[in-house]
């Protein structure tokens, strides 16, 4: 039929892992990187104008850029199980309608 849905479960299944372990890959790696960034402290200095103009200007960019991965990794965090869901409701709308039609068919 030119506009039926067909669905491979076993790939969706390994989607929703693929996504699950991207999504622990990014946050260890964003946990990485915070953390390379934060031991190189201030080297701009604070004892002139200058250097605290820099240092505020990089607290707020820092804070905005933590703000702005943390928000994506929350944004993807319920994505895997949402897979998985979909796939586990596909699948049972497709038994039961296979037993609709099987059941019509008998009659």
């Amino acid at each position: 039929m030119e506009d039926e849905l067909e669905l491979d479960y076993a790939q969706c299944r390994r989607s929703g892992e693929g996504l699950a372990n991207t999504h622990a890959q990014a946050s260890a790696q964003i946990q990485t990187f915070f953390e390379e960034v934060k031991s190189y402290g201030q080297p701009w200095g604070m004892n002139n104008a200058v250097g605290q103009a820099i240092g505020m200007c990089y607290d707020m960019a820092f804070g905005l850029i933590n703000d702005c991965f943390q928000s994506n990794l929350d944004d993807y965090t319920g994505y895997p199980e949402g897979l998985q869901f979909m796939t586990a409701d596909y699948r049972s709308a497709e038994a039961e309608s296979v037993a609709v039609i099987d059941k019509s068919v008998k009659v």
